[in-house]
């Protein structure tokens, strides 16, 4: 293989250096300054990796009690047991079963996660509005869009922006399950701006979104 000489290489024009993105050569800076200011890689301490061994261990025991609907976890101890796992350590918690979620298959799986992370509540709203806002539009995350419209309606505007965005979003993808699961989400709305999107779901919906926006607006307004 050849090597080029240090004689033998081209300079680099300026016009290239900005194309990189890179100051000139000739430009006057101090990169030592900008070196200090990459952020260092720090690897977790020994005690923080032992933390999060135990409880990562924790969540693996209790996830499995999730699906079990006839077993010892069936029972209210049991349960009670088991949910207190997902609630003492929060959105540690909900950010670990929401990664679960996307690959889960087990139907009992799936709805113990929902109705997990609709019981840990605030906790897990920021990382379900995360990854329902980063991801496609997919009948996979319905669980999670109804897990999320089961919860209090949070009071921070912005927070109900991002709500009636994923709303939409779903709304207007092609899947039934996708916009059955989006209505849900009127459950978080005050009464006029859930009637507002619900009245317009309901003008070009099949019968399936129409049936279930009908059952909506009967819980909810008595119509």
């Amino acid at each position: 293989m050849a090597v080029a000489l240090a004689q033998d290489r081209q300079p680099v024009s300026f016009d290239q250096w900005q194309l990189l993105g890179l100051p000139s050569p000739s430009t006057t800076i101090d990169y030592l300054s900008l070196i200090r200011t990459i952020p260092k890689f720090a690897p977790p301490s020994p005690k923080e990796a032992e933390e999060t061994f135990e409880r990562t261990r924790e969540f693996e025991i209790a996830y499995y009690a999730l699906a079990d609907r006839r077993g010892i976890n069936a029972t209210p101890e049991g349960r009670t047991a088991s949910r207190k796992v997902w609630l003492d350590h929060g959105a540690y918690a909900a950010k670990w079963l929401i990664d679960r979620l996307r690959t889960e298959q087990h139907p009992e799986m799936i709805i113990g996660i929902a109705e997990t992370i609709t019981a840990l509540g605030q906790m897990a709203l920021p990382d379900a509005l995360l990854e329902l806002e980063r991801s496609e539009a997919t009948p996979e995350y319905a669980p999670l869009i109804e897990a999320l419209a089961w919860m209090a309606p949070p009071s921070q505007p912005q927070l109900i922006s991002r709500i009636i965005s994923i709303m939409n979003r779903y709304l207007a993808s092609s899947d039934i399950d996708c916009q059955v699961a989006a209505v849900q989400l009127t459950r978080l709305l005050a009464d006029d701006m859930a009637r507002a999107h619900l009245d317009k779901a309901n003008r070009n919906a099949r019968q399936r979104l129409r049936e279930e926006i009908n059952d909506l607006m009967n819980e909810r307004f008595d119509e």
